[in-house]
């Protein structure tokens, strides 16, 4: 199944996975890293990422691409209504809540680390 949501970076992809034992929302960037920022997007994504109680941002090296990812584990249970409502809210809203953070490091106005640090001053 695929969803979609336009925020700051565009139209914002949802897919979900369903897995044997759960299912995994994915949301995936429409605009990939430039290849001379991808190490300073690494370096934002794993200050943010260390924060996180559930899901994580990814970023594929060899082409920039960056999803928000959050597994939802639910044995043999089915998930109720509010449970999937949320496994599909979170990744768009990490998109909404980083999203002018991830521009200004792909146009080159802030490294990865002062876009995180910038975070916190706002929080």
């Amino acid at each position: 199944m695929t969803l979609s949501d336009d925020g700051l970076l565009g139209h914002v992809e949802v897919r979900i996975i369903i897995k044997e034992d759960g299912f995994q929302v994915q949301a995936l960037s429409p605009i990939n890293v430039p290849s001379d920022k991808r190490d300073e997007m690494a370096i934002f994504l794993t200050y943010i990422n260390y924060q996180f109680r559930s899901g994580n941002f990814e970023m594929d090296y060899r082409d920039g691409e960056v999803a928000f990812k959050m597994d939802q584990f639910c044995g043999d249970q089915m998930p109720g209504p509010d449970v999937i409502e949320r496994a599909i809210y979170v990744p768009i809203a990490m998109f909404d809540k980083y999203a002018q953070s991830m521009v200004s490091i792909m146009m080159g106005m802030q490294s990865g680390k002062s876009a995180a640090e910038n975070l916190k001053d706002d929080d």
